[in-house]
């Protein structure tokens, strides 16, 4: 079993009772210059990411702890483990969060409506402390069919979006976990204060969790220790997908699916590899962790199902408009997905390149080039660089040739791939396919370079 831990952390100038103020300028100043000092990256106010597997990590924690104590300062962070291999057969699902909704009256009963249009593209999400899966139609459909669940799993989640947009369901998976064994524990060590209070109870725990944790106890004066949880092989679901009762006070519930349950989700397209982390189990819980119970979902009352259902007829009927994209929408979410990752994306194309392109059949995308050439727009789609596009185009097109079988082939720009080997064709109507690799036929639609954009920088944020 194999994990990957990781550190964000940063200095605090403790008084002589160990209290600290967070709001000093010059605190920041000292923190970002030892930082630097470092070799290391840092934001604004001085806290940095470590990667606690990288050579030089030992040496970072070592003169932070020289540092610390040599001039009165504590260390604080956030200590992170997630599982790369465990050989289990099982993955963490870990879906977005619903990103736009309100709540609406429906009696006693708390439910949430969403604006269906903010979220094209994305197929499953979920919202915290509440009934929370969410599934396009799609991934509804993908579900059944992978007989992970029946048409009574789903009720339609109300849409109060001004634009048409495909329609979304409230999920309740046939199984769930009773128990699950958590690691989420805060470490307040008193270490350089007068009365130097040692926290037993947690460092016992963090040399019983091994890894790096056992050398930050000695150094940091306060961290939150967040692990990633496990799952009880009891429990595993028949149908290979089932949700986590959370306890009280967690607002997180992990989803968990089997590796052929997966596949499929991945086959229809309504998540991708990304959202997939390996996930460990137990027989007996391990040293370090705490199993806890939590509540099962708990399904609508009848007269809330009808109402809904209700809802959702009204709805078909309502005329809504289509949203159209604009260029200064996509290009806005673009120029946002560089801001966060700028290592994922290639510099803007100089302006005099850009104007070569005036005529020919990568002229509209010019001003995309112009914020990027090229990039991971998300894990599902590469913006090629504008060389790299021609080379692949040339390739895409010599290759389409000896389609045979092809009654109409299409014509048009490669411009983006994806992992599979898909192509990305912006057609000479101005509209954007997702051309299949191994059956030659499209598999996705847009209307326009702008729709493709926005729909897929804004999936990754």
């Amino acid at each position: 079993m194999k994990y990957k831990e990781t550190l964000n952390w940063i200095l605090d100038k403790l008084d002589e009772n160990g209290g600290t103020s967070y709001g000093d300028d010059e605190k920041y100043k000292v923190n970002i210059d030892f930082v630097h000092s470092l070799g290391q990256k840092c934001d604004c106010v001085g806290w940095s990411k470590l990667d606690l597997a990288a050579p030089f990590a030992e040496d970072v924690i070592a003169k932070t702890e020289e540092f610390c104590r040599a001039n009165g300062w504590g260390a604080r962070g956030w200590y992170e483990r997630k599982f790369t291999e465990t050989g289990s057969g099982w993955f963490e699902l870990n879906i977005p969060d619903v990103n736009d909704y309100e709540y609406i009256d429906h009696g006693d009963d708390t439910i949430f409506a969403i604006r269906g249009y903010k979220s094209k593209g994305v197929h499953m999400m979920k919202k915290w402390h509440e009934r929370g899966i969410v599934v396009s139609t799609r991934a509804k459909e993908a579900l059944i069919r992978g007989g992970i669940a029946e048409e009574s799993n789903f009720y339609p989640v109300p849409d109060t979006g001004k634009y048409a947009a495909e329609e979304y369901y409230f999920f309740f998976p046939k199984e769930c976990f009773a128990h699950a064994a958590f690691c989420h524990f805060e470490f307040d060590d008193a270490k350089w204060q007068k009365d130097n209070v040692p926290d037993k109870d947690n460092i016992a725990r963090m040399q019983a969790l091994g890894g790096k944790l056992p050398r930050l106890a000695e150094v940091f004066y306060n961290l939150h220790v967040d692990a990633r949880e496990i799952y009880p092989i009891s429990e595993l679901p028949k149908s290979g997908f089932a949700y986590v009762n959370a306890p009280t006070g967690y607002v997180n519930f992990p989803i968990v699916v089997s590796e052929k349950m997966a596949k499929i989700l991945l086959d229809a397209k309504v998540i991708s590899k990304k959202m997939l982390a390996p996930v460990a189990l137990y027989d007996e819980i391990p040293a370090g962790y705490e199993e806890k119970t939590g509540e099962p979902f708990e399904a609508f009352a009848p007269d809330i199902v009808e109402r809904l259902y209700k809802e959702r007829d009204a709805l078909r009927k309502k005329k809504r408009p289509v949203r159209k994209p604009t260029e200064k929408e996509a290009l806005k979410f673009l120029r946002k997905a560089k801001s966060e990752r700028k290592e994922d994306f290639g510099k803007k194309m100089k302006k005099e390149l850009c104007e070569v392109l005036a005529g020919c059949e990568y002229a509209p995308l010019a001003p995309y080039y112009a914020v990027a050439n090229g990039g991971a727009l998300c894990d599902e789609y590469e913006f090629l660089a504008y060389d790299k596009a021609i080379e692949a185009n040339a390739d895409f097109f010599r290759e389409l040739e000896k389609e045979e079988l092809l009654e109409e082939k299409p014509r048009g720009a490669l411009f983006a791939k994806c992992p599979d080997g898909d192509a990305v064709l912006l057609l000479e109507d101005g509209t954007v396919v997702r051309f299949n690799h191994e059956v030659p036929e499209v598999w996705e639609k847009w209307e326009s370079l702008a729709e493709f954009f926005e729909d897929n920088t804004k999936a990754e944020g």
